[in-house]
């Protein structure tokens, strides 16, 4: 049994997961989720509430439906996840002929955010970075759709102090302010984000969707307070990086779009993610940042945000 920390929770595990740093207590928590691994399968939904392709070939990739109580995630050809809310675990089963090195993957980058969201933990599509060192310390985030450029700009401007997570960022309300966690120590890229950043369009792994390069990066192993989410608006090359603030209702409209949510029919789910994003919006600035689509931009990215965080 491996032992990990991973959004904040200790992650008790029987598969071992080489992303993700081990967890400094390994002892019972209240805060403590598990990933199981079962020989036998899964069976069928009761209803599938939804289906998604792989963005490159238009193939079945991910499905979602409802068990019960629990929910089936398929990742086809991959793997089945049973995730289970009162247990707080989750279950995997291994498809005929499929491997059980992608389960790790497949596990923290299209299964572990909707747990999140299952067991009620707010979970945002962004990327962060750690800005400034010690007790000065802070997050910025850069949320957005997919291939809106977040794990580009983060391992881009990790230099400003680390990578703290990719593509999901868990996030907690206390103590007056928003504090974001850590994730995974690999960030996804495009091969030709990868060229740029790292040399090389072929540096790391192909990604189990086949549409990226999963490259093992260090990172941040401690919470720290959100400063800025930034909504990347990418732009022409041609055009500056700018900084425009938000207002508070447009703040919430924008990230709930960003949110992950494993059911949209589940009303009180939805209630409850709208009062915590209405309070992220009051304790952290949210506002947009306009990104020059050319890598050599990344400089003047940087000093705006520098910019605008000593604004306060």
């Amino acid at each position: 049994m491996f032992w990990y920390s991973v959004g904040g929770i200790q992650l008790r595990s029987e598969i071992a997961l080489v992303s993700l740093p081990f967890a400094a207590n390994a002892e019972p928590s209240k805060k403590e989720i598990s990933l199981e691994l079962r020989q036998l399968e899964l069976g069928e939904p009761d209803r599938w509430l939804y289906n998604e392709e792989a963005p490159d070939t238009g193939e079945p990739w991910r499905a979602v439906g409802t068990l019960g109580a629990n929910y089936l995630v398929r990742l086809f050809g991959f793997a089945d996840f049973l995730l289970e809310k009162a247990a707080r675990r989750v279950t995997v089963s291994v498809a005929r002929g499929g491997e059980l090195g992608a389960v790790e993957p497949l596990f923290l980058e299209q299964v572990l955010p909707l747990f999140w969201s299952l067991v009620g933990e707010p979970c945002l599509h962004a990327s962060a970075v750690l800005w400034g060192e010690g007790e000065m310390a802070q997050a910025v985030a850069f949320a957005g759709r997919s291939r809106s450029g977040k794990s580009t700009l983060a391992s881009a401007l990790a230099g400003a102090g680390g990578l703290l997570s990719d593509d999901c960022l868990v996030v907690e309300l206390g103590d007056g302010c928003v504090w974001a966690h850590p994730g995974t120590r690999s960030v996804r890229l495009l091969a030709d984000s990868a060229k740029a950043l790292f040399l090389s369009e072929s540096a790391g792994e192909v990604s189990a969707d086949g549409s990226k390069r999963r490259v093992e990066v260090g990172s941040h192993v401690y919470a720290v307070r959100l400063a800025r989410v930034y909504l990347l608006k990418p732009v022409a090359p041609n055009e500056p990086a700018q900084i425009e603030g938000l207002g508070w209702r447009d703040a919430v409209a924008q990230l709930a779009g960003c949110a992950f949510r494993i059911n949209p029919e589940d009303a009180e789910s939805l209630a409850l993610e709208l009062r915590t994003l209405d309070e992220i919006a009051m304790k952290t600035a949210v506002k947009t940042l306009a990104v020059p689509r050319r890598y050599d931009a990344f400089d003047e990215v940087r000093n705006v945000i520098a910019q605008d965080l000593q604004g306060n």
